[in-house]
């Protein structure tokens, strides 16, 4: 698996040391999803709506591996 693919490609519009209490930071992790925001999504513990970093590299993983699937990006 790329290293892009496992996770090298780090993205975090957060901090560590981030709390999470502020409504500003409530806001920044709502843009990280594609949900409607217009709809209140209640996941209860089974597979949810991903970041959108995760998914950007999950779709190319995808291509990566129907380009080639004997080598598989590695």
């Amino acid at each position: 698996m790329p290293a892009w693919a496992k996770g090298a490609d780090k993205r975090e519009p957060f901090s560590r040391g981030s709390r999470g209490s502020g409504r500003g930071f409530w806001q920044r992790i709502s843009h990280e999803f594609l949900l409607d925001p217009r709809t209140t999504y209640m996941n209860i513990g089974t597979t949810g709506s991903m970041p959108r970093h995760v998914i950007a590299n999950y779709d190319r993983y995808n291509k990566l591996v129907a380009r080639d699937p004997w080598d598989m990006g590695g």
